[in-house]
C-alpha cells in the first residue's frame, strides 16, 4: 500500500529573538566558508550591546570572489528561509530537501527555541532566504 500524502496549513508566530538567533548563529559560525561579510549589525550599540531584534543586519559577498554581488541577510531573509524549509519550497541540487532539516527547523520554530538551530542549519535557512536554494555545501 502507498503512503498518503497531505498538506496542511499550520500558522506559527516566529519569535524575534529567535530569527535574531539564527541570524546572529549563521554569521558567526554557518556562513563564513562562502560569504565575507562588510556590514555586520546585531545590537543596539553602547552602552548596553542589547540585541537589535528589529533591525538586524548583515551584508556579505562570495568568499571565493567569482560574484560581487552583495546580499543582505536580515530578518525577511530569515523569515524566508524559515518559510520556505516548511512549505517545501528549499531544494539543494533541484531536489527537496531531506525531511530531518525540516524536522529540526519545525520543532524550533515551534518551540521558539533555536538551541537547536546549529551553525550548519542557520546556514541553509540563510541560503535559502537568499537563493531559495542551497547554493554552497
Amino acid at each position: 500500500m502507498e503512503p498518503t500524502t497531505i498538506h496542511i496549513t499550520i500558522p506559527v508566530t516566529l519569535d524575534p529573538q529567535f530569527l535574531h538567533d539564527v541570524f546572529v548563529t549563521a554569521l558567526e559560525g554557518g556562513i563564513g566558508y562562502w560569504s565575507d561579510c562588510h556590514e555586520y549589525r546585531w545590537s543596539l550599540g553602547a552602552p548596553s550591546h542589547e540585541a537589535d531584534l528589529v533591525g538586524f543586519y548583515a551584508t556579505v559577498v562570495d568568499a571565493e570572489g567569482d560574484d560581487d554581488t552583495v546580499h543582505r541577510i536580515d530578518r525577511p531573509a530569515i523569515v524566508r528561509g524559515v518559510e520556505r524549509i516548511l512549505t517545501g519550497q528549499a531544494t539543494c541540487c533541484g531536489k527537496p530537501i531531506g525531511s530531518h532539516l525540516v524536522g529540526t527547523v519545525a520543532r524550533a520554530v515551534v518551540g521558539g527555541d533555536a538551541g537547536d538551530i546549529d551553525a550548519e542549519i542557520a546556514d541553509v535557512i540563510v541560503q535559502i532566504g537568499l537563493f531559495g536554494e542551497i547554493v554552497y555545501g
